[in-house]
């Protein structure tokens, strides 16, 4: 039997067609496989989803750099954190693997400020934008002498430097 190249279909309605008709062509036998066009299009279903949600956290975090970022230079620790938890909880539930990948964002995003990136914007993103990190509480550590990164922040538990220690340690 011989099978027809298939055009891409332009709608959903059109690759209906398409697969209705091959269907057809190819008689009842085929009735009950799974055919190409629709393996193809299926397959691009989780793809087209990752690529939205990539782009949905990729503005929230855009959007909310601006607010973290005045935040931080000019009001202290507990009112700002009140503020962004609040906006926090209202943000979308995601997976594991997608909280992975939004702190893989704010990363691109804080190495992109002049002086590059800081580990408390860092972490007040995240926390104004999943709604986990909003409800996670806040570690400052702190080293003796001052000056430039002599401190740290994080959110949990661990810190993600898991060799660094530090003489005061807060939870906000």
């Amino acid at each position: 039997m011989r099978l027809r190249r298939m055009r891409r279909p332009s709608s959903r309605r059109s690759e209906i067609f398409m697969i209705c008709s091959r269907v057809a062509d190819q008689g009842p036998a085929t009735m009950g496989r799974m055919i190409p066009p629709a393996e193809h299009f299926r397959s691009t279903i989780p793809v087209v989803a990752k690529f939205q949600t990539l782009i949905r956290d990729l503005l929230l975090v855009l959007r909310a750099v601006p607010g973290v970022e005045i935040g931080r230079l000019r009001r202290g620790p507990d009112p700002l954190l009140a503020m962004l938890r609040a906006r926090g909880r209202r943000g979308f539930a995601r997976t594991h693997s997608e909280r992975a990948r939004l702190a893989q964002i704010i990363r691109v995003a804080d190495a992109c400020f002049p002086g590059g990136g800081n580990c408390y914007r860092r972490a007040l993103l995240e926390i104004a934008v999943d709604p986990v990190a909003a409800t996670t509480p806040l570690r400052l550590g702190l080293r003796t002498g001052g000056g430039p990164r002599s401190g740290h922040a994080w959110l949990g538990a661990n810190t993600d430097d898991p060799g660094a220690h530090f003489d005061a340690e807060f939870s906000v």
